[in-house]
């Protein structure tokens, strides 16, 4: 029988070991989570701070003084803030009774924005903290004594509490329950406006409930439920407070409890947990139980360390709440006050305005604009009146108006007109009607029958430095009647070489107008030239865009400069074999001509150069070197025209849609000078109907572009 006895306290001596362990290691894995909860509670609380306190330092470093500002204002201002940090609203909340000092608070909110800190956090913590700020402004007085801006939603954590919390939190890590203990309730004494406050009560209860003391774990864990409804761990509370009861024997509270969990956040871990304790005791009624839960808290007595500082604990953790409100009230009166004060402004006005209009006895006026485009008719206009317009209409249909009475409609033009009628009507009911013409216009279409130039189309050439352009064009004579788009054509040219002839921009010489005097064409020839070509060595491209002039036998050519007199040809302008002459003294390897002028006596819009000489006289053609290639307008007896659709003459357009590609006939990507003489031919033939046929003289299998 002894040793019966002897065996049964040794097992209930090892079940209760075992317990105790099990109750230790679960602790552990909650200090565990907790702690980890914990720290990142901690971080985010640092980084809201740390984000607060460099807005705030900004719109501080941004406030200016106002004129006669001596200090001792304040005001409220209230932001709202997009998630980027752009400011959405600044406005005063509650007015220091200073216009100007509040203007300044304003203009620094915005001067300082946006508040780029605020567009770190996630959408949760954004619209807690930051979407909407109310802010106290105080600029710093002389003192120095406070600082000139406190935020009113975020406040620092005094350093001193977090310092005594950690402490007392190591103990707990280091396994000393009883020192944790005392540590915890010490804290609670020194510091109970601390934000940490519920969770040193939070702890004191759970190491209570480790070290085995249920009945004051109970009451802890009681204390909080019923102090503190919105703790953040309230569930965990509930979930330990539930299977105290339980274990206690008092099974209908612990259900209600639990049950408690359940009905608050049904999908939790914690209800979970609450469920299973349930199930364990095999009852159903924890829902029916629900409505003696708050009895159950409510008859909970209070742990004894805590009821001698209950005041205190409970006045410190209302505090800052009854301060919000209070604050909260101030603001919103003053809000109130102001929308008061707007609210007997816009009274006053709409009174005003009802006698007005009872007074009113003179009709709206019109003022009317039509515009026709084909049979699409314009009414547009504006309607006035001393009391204000009410509507217009367009032949019975009402059209939108806006705040000054403008109005504009449209509205279909048959063939042989049409009467509209417009009736404008004011507040009082008074009306205008006027009565408004509307015939169609005739409307041209025109569709461009030809693409513009582009030189960065198609194929080019590499750039080498053995290649060199001289571009003459000219356009507006000095004594001769203009050539049409000349100097827009040597331009254009000009990038056509640099672009798909492959000549660099410091190998090209452009003279146009008065840069082509005589003197400088000769200049060009005979200075410019011989230093740019390397003999045997360059290829020369020259372009020539202007008038063209015959002699009257027919026997020689010129070129006519800028200062050129038709009436003295052969003393001001330059003959054509002078021109070849001076070129070839150079020796290029090759040189292309184009010349897109004639030599008729008839300028491009086909007047008459010299009025005394005939038109059609036909030029003798001389003979070209074989390293030659030259590309004419037309044949000497006929005029070069022009596009004016493109504004370009007709044979240089032909010349850059070519040279894009579309002279490349069996478009192996490069173009021979056949192949762009016969695109260029056949082009200015149909464009003209026949009477400009362009000419080239010189070796047709020679390449232009490869």
């Amino acid at each position: 029988m002894g040793w019966r006895l002897v065996c049964g306290w040794v097992y209930c001596l090892l079940m209760e070991q075992v317990r105790w362990f099990r109750n230790a290691f679960l602790f552990a894995c909650a200090l565990f989570i907790c702690e980890l909860s914990y720290a990142e509670t901690l971080q985010s609380a640092r980084k809201e701070q740390d984000a607060l306190i460099s807005m705030t330092t900004r719109i501080t470093d941004s406030w200016r003084r106002p004129v006669g500002f001596k200090g001792g204002l304040e005001a409220y201002i209230r932001m709202v803030l997009s998630s980027n940090g752009e400011i959405v609203d600044a406005r005063i909340a509650k007015t220091s009774g200073d216009v100007l000092f509040d203007r300044s608070t304003v203009n620094a909110v915005l001067r300082a924005g946006p508040f780029i800190e605020v567009a770190s956090f996630d959408a949760k913590v954004f619209e807690e903290k930051f979407r909407t700020l109310t802010i106290r402004f105080r600029p710093e007085s002389d003192e120095n004594t406070s600082p000139p801006l406190q935020n009113e939603k975020l406040e620092p954590r005094l350093l001193d509490d977090q310092a005594s919390y950690n402490s007392a939190f190591q103990l707990i890590r280091k396994g000393e329950f009883e020192q944790a203990i005392d540590a915890m309730m010490a804290f609670t004494h020194q510091y109970p406006k601390s934000e940490l406050l519920v969770d040193a009560i939070f702890w004191v209860g759970q190491v209570e409930s480790v070290l085995g003391k249920n009945s004051q774990a109970m009451e802890t864990f009681g204390y909080i439920a019923k102090t503190f409804p919105d703790y953040r761990r309230i569930l965990q509370v509930q979930v330990k407070l539930g299977k105290l009861l339980i274990e206690s024997g008092r099974l209908n509270e612990g259900l209600s409890v639990l049950g408690k969990v359940i009905d608050l956040a049904p999908s939790s871990v914690e209800a979970g947990l609450a469920d299973r304790e349930i199930k364990k005791t095999g009852s159903s009624n924890s829902v029916f139980l629900l409505r003696v839960y708050d009895t159950t808290i409510s008859q909970l007595p209070s742990p004894e360390w805590i009821e001698t500082n209950s005041s205190t604990l409970s006045n410190s953790v209302r505090q800052k709440p009854e301060l919000d409100d209070q604050r909260n009230v101030a603001i919103e009166s003053g809000e109130i006050e102001v929308l008061k004060e707007r609210l007997a402004k816009l009274e006053a006005e709409k009174i005003a305005a009802q006698q007005s209009i009872s007074q009113d006895t003179q009709s709206p006026s019109i003022l009317i604009n039509t515009n026709s485009d084909g049979a699409r008719g314009t009414i547009s206009g504006t309607a006035t009146d001393n009391t204000g317009i009410a509507e217009v209409l367009v032949d019975g249909q009402a059209v939108p108006i806006d705040s000054s009475g403008r109005f504009s409609t449209s509205t279909f033009i048959p063939s042989g007109g049409i009467d509209v009628q417009i009736t404008a009507y004011d507040l009082k009911g008074l009306s205008t009607t006027e009565t408004v013409r509307l015939e169609r216009s005739k409307r041209t279409q025109t569709v461009s029958r030809l693409a513009a130039v582009n030189p960065l189309l198609g194929p080019k050439q590499k750039t080498s430095r053995d290649r060199v352009a001289l571009i003459i064009g000219v356009e507006d004579y000095a004594r001769a009647p203009s050539a049409d788009f000349a100097s827009g054509d040597a331009q254009m040219f000009a990038d056509y070489a640099r672009e798909k002839l492959g000549v660099a921009d410091n190998n090209i010489k452009v003279l146009s107008d008065t840069g082509a005097s005589k003197a400088e064409i000769l200049r060009a020839l005979k200075v410019w030239l011989p230093k740019a070509v390397k003999p045997d060595t360059t290829d020369l491209y020259v372009f020539y865009a202007g008038h063209g002039m015959p002699t009257a036998d027919g026997t020689s050519a010129y070129l006519v400069p800028y200062d050129g007199d038709t009436q003295l040809l052969e003393d001001t302008a330059i003959s054509r074999k002078r021109f070849f002459d001076e070129i070839s003294a150079t020796s290029p390897r090759s040189a292309t001509f184009f010349f897109d002028n004639c030599f008729s006596g008839a300028t491009r819009s086909e007047e008459l150069l010299l009025a005394s000489r005939p038109l059609g006289i036909k030029v003798k053609e001389t003979s070209i070197p074989d390293n030659y290639l030259v590309f004419t307008a037309g044949e000497t007896d006929q005029i070069a025209g022009v596009e004016p659709e493109v504004q370009h003459g007709r044979f240089s357009y032909f010349v850059f849609k070519g040279l894009e590609g579309e002279a490349d006939a069996n478009s192996d990507g490069k173009i021979s000078a056949g192949e762009l003489h016969t695109y260029v031919r056949e082009s200015v033939g149909r464009f003209s109907a026949g009477a400009q046929t362009p000419t080239m003289l010189g070796d047709g299998n020679r390449w232009v572009l490869r």
